[in-house]
């Protein structure tokens, strides 16, 4: 077994696959595996898939065909986006936890009249920011939207994208430059071959 770090593994996995890769190799599903699925660089497993399917529900299904209908990958683990916080400045500042967008939304505005930053995240490596904004496209938009902005079927000048809705319109903003910023970054190296960027399960 070869192990190397994620970003590195990301970044080198063009020319891993097309030299000589290992028998088995961990990949993102969704549109990225399918990526590598139509330029032939990776093998339909349909008879092993027969012999586990009934282990996943049809969204794993789903993210591990290729647009060919053939099977490329089996799903072995997954993980949520969640968002932490601190419960002394909670308690210290007298905020309530919300339960709704709405009730967020308020709590960020109070947080801000009350000098603090609402939401801060680690972006170094520059999939944060996408992921971010992975889960609010998604829940503001669709999915079939979604995977079309990651594909190019959609514009990222899509009033969708450009305004969202009312009721994200801050937040979704703040992230999209975040995202656009990393979008141009990465455009300038990325060779007609290179995968599209994407992370974890929001890419299925």
């Amino acid at each position: 077994m070869n192990t190397v770090d994620h970003n590195t593994f990301q970044d080198q996995i063009n020319n891993y696959l097309g030299a000589t890769p290992d028998d088995v190799f961990f990949w993102f599903s969704g549109y990225r595996m399918r990526f590598f699925a139509d330029k032939g660089l990776a093998t339909p497993i349909d008879d092993l898939w027969a012999k586990v399917s009934a282990n996943y529900t049809a969204g794993f299904a789903n993210s591990v065909v290729g647009n060919d209908k053939h099977v490329y990958g089996i799903p072995v683990d997954y993980y949520p986006w969640c968002i932490f916080y601190r419960k002394s400045v909670f308690s210290t500042k007298g905020y309530t936890v919300p339960t709704t967008w709405t009730d967020l939304l308020a709590l960020c505005a109070k947080m801000q009249t009350d000098g603090l930053t609402p939401f801060a995240f680690g972006d170094k490596d520059g999939w944060p920011a996408m992921g971010t904004f992975d889960i609010l496209n998604l829940r503001l938009n669709g999915y079939d939207f979604h995977v079309g902005l990651m594909t190019g079927a959609q514009k990222w000048t899509d009033p969708k994208v450009t305004t969202s809705s009312r009721r994200g319109r801050s937040s979704f903003r703040t992230t999209r430059r975040a995202m656009l910023a990393l979008r141009g970054s990465r455009l300038a190296t990325r060779s007609s071959a290179r995968p599209p960027a994407c992370t974890s399960s929001a890419c299925s």
